[in-house]
């Protein structure tokens, strides 16, 4: 139970550490692909 309880906020914290670095990693590839706003929107949704 009281494992249970751990796990999630645990699982919350990741997720939210998790956009910033993917946003990150976005931009360079869509510079290269020379369309960042797409993906980044396409991202942003898929997160949202």
């Amino acid at each position: 139970m009281d494992l249970e309880v751990t796990i999630p906020p645990s699982e919350i914290t990741a997720t939210s550490v998790v956009p910033p670095p993917i946003s990150t990693i976005i931009e360079p590839i869509g510079s290269c692909i020379g369309s960042p706003a797409p993906i980044a929107a396409a991202i942003g949704s898929s997160i949202m």
